[in-house]
């Protein structure tokens, strides 16, 4: 019998062990494989209302298709059910009958997307930035409109609510939004994408984990994605995920071996009935592991997700359509227009109807286009009676948000149009599967034979708006053209033609935001008259003409003296049926004016309007004249006399002229340019070259150097010179002032006024200063400062001298008149300045009047009316200023008169309180100054160096008069005083030393004994001794008493001045 294995002890021990410690790891690993945090970003086109004004009349109603409340309801149970953060951008809806017939127009959008789904953000066209309405709601900081490739400047209305990128907290998308940068005020889409990727990087720097932005970008432009999405993952800093508002459904990993990164891809189409929730798996740096797509229909809402924010939403957007309902303006009035399209009734598709006419009408007008074209399938509508014109009668005939798209056609391209059109319309007035070919028109007319087999159009007349008539098609001709985006993008195949570059010179057509429906209202409101629905005979069918109209050429139909033009498909006549006629310069005579010894430039266009190409050579120029072409065979650019230059059918070329006039005197001189013409008869077969001269006259009106007569640097340092005296002068003399305010000829006359006249010398000799200031030195903004300024500082300066020197000598009188009649008077401070402060305001709200009404500024002024010779000055533009100036004079001059006459009440007064003197002697200098001065200023005027100079020692007369004959005769007196006061003491004291020593000396001859000469007898008497000692102290007293009064009279003196200042 085998033996039994019977397991070790342990293993009862260690197995229950092992089991635990799998189990737990197990748990363990299960925790940590948590599903990656997710993030979704919401794309679509979903319009503000379920469905058309008229639908969704309750939230469970079928026609509720699409709009926001819809999109919400997706968002709201996705978070609800995932805990997933979601971001949404919606679109602004601009083309909506719903927001044109509303109230608040286009910002309606703010009311529904923000205030009441409260999103935050918001994308648009680049066209909302150009928009002439009045958008201040829209625009606002807490609802930003998000365009990365806006090239908008401080100027625009919206440079402070668009961002570049938009930083979602919730989400962490960083989110850019590029469109097409072929629109006004847009930023190239790479370069802009690029920026504001390294400013994403730049907000990254330093963050981690879940804090880090995720890049996204959504490129909302059908043309050059490939391009866009290589260079922005070949970034330095790429996005992670690159959406595209175009092209098939898919997401994928974008992956190029020279890519700089590799993001995240995905496409979607534009609509309005689905929505595109791109779902983003984020590591733990906030990397996109994996994005995957959800089409979500909004066609129709599931029943579950019907819930109470839904029907509220709905309740809320009806009562909205509701108010556009109601609002139905009146746009402008027309007769009564006829029945478009009801049931299978199709009356535009039987020929011309009377609502294409008013379309196509419309947006001619608003474009100034040659001509319009409007297909017939989208026009229908019941028609409206005679009279006025509503909004929702426009959006009943074309129910569409259709805009505008306009280009250049040639003849040939629109007669293959109208051919096509003409051949596959049915004609019948009920609907046909190709009934909506046929095209209605404005400017031009067209006739047809529906007879005729494939070709029916027989012809094609064009508006010529310069001879108000119908003329035939040509068929090289450029027509402007208009039409709208549903016809020139889609309607195939009619985009072909609009956007053809058959014949050269076409121009492919452009779509912009110009709304069809708004248009016609703003054409109706302008007309000023009922619009005529009358047939206008645009589309007529003649069956009679049996001939259609051809005009399109093939290369093995060109005849005889004839040659295959490829550029415009055409057989050109050769240059024998031509006769070159359409080969010209764009000027027969150039003018141009110079000062000599200047060059003087200008252009000319040399224009081949031939069929064929030519070759142009210089034949002869004068030697003054020199020119130059940017294609040139010479390397120096300049066109030699027999140099060839080759000029293509059609084409243009720029001569640039240099006229040197360093040969020519001042006067007049004409020249004549001729060039040789051979065309390129070896390029075409069957043609032969001809000779042609071409020529154009150049007259030159010469001139001499100006003569501005401005001031020299000399003259200009010697008017400052003077000004650097009176200001330094004015400064030592109240520095004097105040460093002997407390002496007695100061104090008597009143430093205070005394500084004040020193400050009114100063800033009236400051205004040496702008006159020294013109042209020469700045430019004429500051020239124009300075003469704005000189007023002020002669006016105030003499204004604050002369009140000050008023309000002085009217203080000595007043308190000498009331010494005289025993009246005591106290004058304060504010009694002393009213005078001078009601001077001061006077000026100082003449002057600010005159500034701000009729400022003086720079002008420059021809000499004998010679613009060559001026000179420059100070003047007005405004009759106003004589009045200033009038009043200036009123008011300083009154204010010379006032302190004159005070100045004479005080004439008999001390020098030391009254300068009527001086004043006297100053007005009678100033008074011959002035009857000199005056005339000679008038005589000199045009002579701004004399002129200057004279204003100038104006000037610094009247201020050094003032000054020196203010205060030299106070130094003088001042220096008396002093050396006076100094006599007084030294003879008084020693009178008294002679007195004590004369006594001490009899005394000590008493002492000393008989040797004294004098009469011992008589000296020894005890009365004589006493009664000279009575002599000592009577002379002692009186050496005191006189000392007394001298402090008296000082103090006399001390309180006097002090209640004059005080």
């Amino acid at each position: 019998m085998p033996r039994r294995y019977k397991p070790h002890a342990w293993f009862y021990i260690l197995f229950p062990g092992c089991f635990e410690l799998i189990a737990l790891s197990l748990v363990l690993i299960l925790v940590d494989s948590e599903p990656l945090p997710v993030v979704n970003f919401v794309h679509n086109d979903a319009t503000l209302l379920s469905g058309g004004l008229e639908d969704c009349p309750t939230s469970h109603d079928e026609t509720c298709v699409g709009g926001m409340a819809i999109v919400s309801a997706y968002i709201r149970h996705h978070i609800a059910t995932k805990s997933e953060p979601t971001l949404f951008i919606p679109k602004c809806d601009r083309t909506s009958p719903f927001v044109q017939m509303h109230p608040m127009t286009w910002t309606v959008n703010r009311l529904i997307l923000h205030e009441h789904f409260n999103w935050r953000v918001f994308r648009s066209s680049l066209s909302l930035l150009t928009s002439t309405r009045d958008l201040a709601y829209l625009r606002t900081s807490d609802m930003p409109l998000l365009i990365t490739n806006a090239l908008i400047p401080p100027s625009n209305a919206w440079y402070d609510f668009t961002k570049l990128v938009y930083y979602d907290a919730q989400s962490r998308l960083a989110v850019m939004y590029v469109l097409t940068d072929s629109q006004p005020n847009s930023w190239p889409g790479i370069d802009s994408a690029l920026n504001a990727l390294d400013q994403i990087a730049e907000v990254n720097a330093g963050v981690s984990g879940k804090d880090r932005w995720i890049p996204l970008i959504v490129f909302d432009d059908y043309l050059g994605f490939d391009e866009f999405l290589a260079a922005v993952s070949a970034h330095k800093n790429p996005p992670q995920v690159v959406l595209a508002g175009s092209g098939l459904d898919s997401v994928w990993k974008y992956n190029l071996t020279a890519s700089g990164g590799v993001p995240w891809v995905g496409r979607c189409d534009e609509s309005t009935e689905l929505s595109y929730r791109f779902r983003m798996f984020l590591d733990g740096e906030n990397a996109v592991t994996n994005m995957t797509l959800v089409r979500e229909d909004l066609k129709s809402l599931p029943t579950a997700l019907k819930d109470a924010a839904y029907q509220d939403d709905q309740k809320f957007l009806r009562s909205l359509a509701d108010a556009a309902s109601v609002n139905d303006p009146i746009v402008g009035t027309s007769g009564t227009m006829p029945l478009t399209r009801e049931g299978s009734t199709r009356m535009c598709m039987a020929g011309e109807c009377i609502i294409g006419d008013l379309f196509t009408d419309a947006f001619r007008w608003k474009t100034g286009a040659d001509v319009a074209f409007l297909p017939s399938g989208g026009l229908r509508g019941p028609g409206w009676p005679a009279g006025a014109v509503r909004v929702s009668d426009l959006w009943h005939a074309l129910p569409f948000a259709n805009t505008l798209c306009t280009g250049k056609m040639s003849g040939v391209t629109m007669f293959k149009l109208l051919n096509f059109s003409t051949a596959t319309a049915t004609f019948q007035s009920t609907y046909t599967d190709m009934g909506d070919r046929l095209v209605q028109v404005s400017g031009l007319r067209y006739t047809y034979n529906t007879i005729l087999n494939n070709s029916r159009l027989t012809s094609v007349d064009v508006w010529d708006s310069t001879g108000k008539a119908y003329k035939p098609l040509e068929r090289l001709k450029m027509y402007s053209f208009v039409t709208d985006n549903f016809m020139c993008d889609v309607f195939d195949p009619f985009p072909s033609f609009f956007g053809s570059t058959y014949i050269k010179g076409e121009v492919p057509g452009v779509v912009d935001d110009l709304l069809s429906q708004n248009v016609v209202g703003e054409y109706l409101r302008q007309l000023g008259m009922p619009y005529d629905t009358s047939n206008q005979g645009r589309l007529r069918n003649d069956t009679s003409s049996v001939t259609h109209l051809n005009l399109v050429h093939s290369k093995d139909a060109c005849l005889a003296n004839t040659y295959w033009n490829d550029p415009f498909k055409t057989c050109s006549p050769c240059l024998a049926d031509s006769d070159g006629l359409h080969l010209s310069f764009s000027d027969e005579v150039i003018e141009v004016g110079t000062e000599r010894g200047d060059n003087a430039s200008s252009r000319i266009i040399l224009s081949n309007r031939e069929i064929l190409d030519a070759t142009v050579f210089l034949k002869n120029r004068p030697s003054w004249i020199g020119i130059r072409n940017d294609v040139a065979n010479s390397t120096s650019n300049t066109l030699g006399e027999g140099e060839e230059l080759v000029l293509l059918a059609g084409e243009n070329i720029a001569f640039d002229l240099a006229v040197r006039t360093e040969q020519l005197e001042a006067g007049t001189a004409l020249g004549t340019v001729s060039f040789g013409v051979l065309y390129a008869a070896q390029n075409h077969p069957g043609c032969s070259g001809a000779r042609k001269d071409i020529s154009f006259d150049v007259f030159v009106r010469v001139t001499p150097p100006p003569s501005l007569h401005q001031l020299s640097d000399g003259i200009r340092g010697a008017g400052l010179a003077l000004m650097g005296i009176i200001i330094l002068s004015s400064m030592l003399f109240s520095a004097w002032v105040f460093r002997y305010r407390r002496i007695r000829v100061v104090r008597a006359s009143q430093p205070m006024f005394l500084y004040l006249i020193c400050l009114g010398t100063l800033v009236m000799g400051s205004a040496i200063m702008p006159l020294s200031i013109d042209d020469s030195v700045v430019s004429k903004h500051g020239c124009d400062i300075a003469c704005a300024s000189l007023p002020w500082l002669l006016s105030m300066g003499f204004t604050i001298s002369f009140s000050a020197l008023f309000s002085k000598i009217w203080r000595i009188n007043q308190l000498i008149y009331s010494s005289q009649h025993f009246q005591k008077v106290k004058l304060t401070e504010k009694d002393v300045f009213a005078p001078f402060c009601v001077l001061f305001v006077f000026n100082f709200i003449t002057l600010l009047a005159w500034t701000l009404v009729d400022p003086l500024h720079w002008a420059r002024l021809p000499i004998d009316n010679d613009w060559s010779n001026t000179y420059g000055t100070c003047r007005t533009e405004k009759s106003a200023s004589i009045t200033f100036l009038v009043a200036i004079l009123v008011i300083n001059i009154g204010a010379l008169f006032l302190a004159c006459l005070q100045a004479y009440r005080a004439r008999h007064y001390s020098v030391e309180y009254s300068e009527s003197k001086y004043i006297g002697m100053a007005m009678f200098g100033w008074l011959q100054v002035f009857i000199v001065s005056i005339p000679v200023l008038f005589l000199v005027m045009e002579n701004p160096t004399a002129s200057f100079f004279l204003q100038s020692a104006l000037v610094f007369v009247l201020c050094m008069s003032m000054l020196l004959l203010i205060f030299v005769p106070k130094l003088i007196i001042f220096k008396k005083r002093n050396r006076r006061h100094h006599k007084s003491r030294d003879a008084i004291s020693e009178r008294a030393i002679a007195i004590v020593e004369c006594a001490l000396e009899g005394m000590a001859e008493e002492e000393s004994g008989e040797d004294s000469g004098l009469n011992v007898s008589r000296l020894r008497d005890e009365s004589e001794v006493r009664e000279l000692k009575t002599q000592l102290r009577q002379s002692q007293d009186r050496i005191r008493l006189l000392e007394e009064q001298l402090q008296k009279g000082r103090a006399q003196s001390d309180t006097s001045a002090s209640t004059c200042l005080f």
